[in-house]
């Protein structure tokens, strides 16, 4: 084989290497955000909370566009008392619920 082969086979050898590299981060990129985003063991993302997420996200937003205005800020740059509003609606599990092990066996 002559030196011109040998640095062509060499080349080649390196990029199945790197192909390979990138085929596989790219493969465990997909399968975690897809059991990161399994609603097991997440209640948030549980069909009987959704209305109460929703609210408290809500919630959350009408306190941060509050907080945009500095007629609403105090000195210390915090909201003044009475504006905020704290309201929620409780996530929970339903009743004997047990987590499993989805996430951690994959």
């Amino acid at each position: 084989m002559t030196d011109f082969a040998t640095q062509v086979q060499a080349f080649v050898d390196k990029s199945k290497g790197n192909i390979d590299r990138q085929v596989r981060g790219i493969t465990m990129s997909l399968f975690r955000d897809v059991i990161m985003s399994s609603p097991v063991g997440n209640p948030e993302l549980w069909a009987a909370n959704r209305v109460a997420k929703e609210y408290n996200d809500q919630v959350a937003e009408h306190n941060a566009s509050l907080r945009n205005d500095p007629a609403n800020l105090d000195k210390r740059g915090r909201l003044k008392r009475g504006l905020k509003l704290n309201d929620g609606m409780e996530i929970k599990a339903p009743e004997g619920y047990v987590g499993g092990m989805f996430r951690g066996n994959w």
